[in-house]
């Protein structure tokens, strides 16, 4: 159902401690969005703290979102990953990959399971240990997401890459390879 979006609810998508910055963010994102949009979001965890990451935003226009703070404007970007336009996605996304946090985290993780095999491919050429080591945080505390999240590579690349990638060779499940190989190494 279409219904408006707050700044408050952009604001959900991040940990409390960090509302302030969240709210900032919020505000620049908000102002980027169509009026009304598909209000889904999806419930998970950060550091033991439930936040509300909105699915599929709606953008007035492709633009990137512009901060003078850089944490507001790496939130925003993180807001910018679940834009209805895979180019917008990849474009945010980028920005995050060369650090990701534990609170950017949710927002790359979720990108695993799409379905544009490019954006697959910038997190899978950005497993840094400390970008892996934010990513298996965040899938240890949210399984029954991360087993969500591995569903769905498999059937995107059932339904638009097995003619290109066998299931060695697809990015997709060569990143799930990696990120599972760590979350073995973490819990040993």
């Amino acid at each position: 159902m279409l219904t408006e979006i707050d700044v408050s609810q952009l604001a959900d998508a991040f940990p409390m401690s960090m509302r302030t910055n969240a709210v900032e963010a919020g505000k620049v994102v908000h102002g980027l969005l169509d009026p009304r949009q598909w209000a889904k979001q999806v419930s998970l965890l950060v550091g033991g703290e439930k936040i509300l990451v909105p699915r599929r935003l709606r953008y007035s226009e492709a633009q990137s979102a512009s901060s003078n703070d850089g944490r507001i404007a790496q939130m925003a970007a993180c807001l910018q990953t679940q834009s209805s336009n895979g180019f917008d996605r990849q474009r945010a996304l980028r920005s995050l990959l060369p650090a990701v946090q534990p609170w950017s985290a949710p927002f790359v993780v979720t990108l695993i399971g799409e379905y544009v095999v490019e954006i697959i491919e910038d997190i899978a050429g950005a497993t840094t240990p400390s970008n892996v080591d934010a990513m298996i945080s965040f899938i240890s505390e949210n399984c029954d997401y991360w087993e969500l999240t591995k569903q769905r590579v498999a059937s995107y690349w059932n339904a638009y890459y097995r003619h290109k990638y066998t299931k060695l060779n697809y990015p997709g499940f060569q990143l799930v390879r990696t990120l599972e190989t760590s979350l073995r190494a973490r819990a040993a």
